[in-house]
């Protein structure tokens, strides 16, 4: 989501070594010109570790929304010197099971914690005029707090965030 030149400087201060941590959307990792950045940066000894995060983007429901994560599956075949961990706060069992096999992470150390989350809540309400009825539930609810509104796309997440910048 980098405006193309600030993109182009943080490739430029990657190429050079500047970065201890580099967080990249796997659409934009995936490309062919990011794996060869990653190919120098790999001969030079630069990566240490490939850190997955939503992991559960890999399994059978996630995906349809990030194809990208599936094609995480090259980085052992690729860079088979570099760690990997992947991480999530929402895999089932089943799901778990996915990301160790579409990721190659067999025979890795797995950590699981509660999936209790109280922090989280479900509330579904019937739909009409669905940003006004958004705007004026975070307004009167969670004015000033952070949250996570899920939409069916990645074009509707857009549209819907640049929206409430506006409100």
């Amino acid at each position: 989501s980098l405006p193309a030149e600030r993109a182009s400087a943080v490739e430029r201060g990657f190429a050079a070594g500047d970065y201890d941590l580099l967080y990249v959307a796997p659409e934009r990792l995936m490309t062919a010109r990011f794996l060869q950045m990653l190919d120098a940066a790999a001969a030079r000894g630069a990566l240490a570790l490939f850190a997955i995060d939503e992991a559960h983007c890999v399994s059978q429901w996630g995906h349809d929304f990030r194809p990208e994560y599936l094609q995480l599956s090259v980085l052992p075949e690729r860079f088979p010197r570099v760690p990997r961990i992947a991480l999530t706060a929402t895999a089932d069992e089943v799901t778990r099971s996915e990301i160790i096999a579409n990721l190659h992470l067999e025979g890795a150390r797995l950590f699981v914690s509660s999936f209790d989350r109280p922090n989280i809540r479900y509330r579904i309400v019937e739909k009409a005029a669905a940003r006004t009825q958004l705007r004026d539930f975070l307004r009167a609810e969670h004015d000033g707090d952070a949250g996570i509104v899920y939409c069916l796309s990645r074009r509707k997440v857009d549209e819907t965030a640049a929206w409430l910048a506006t409100k």
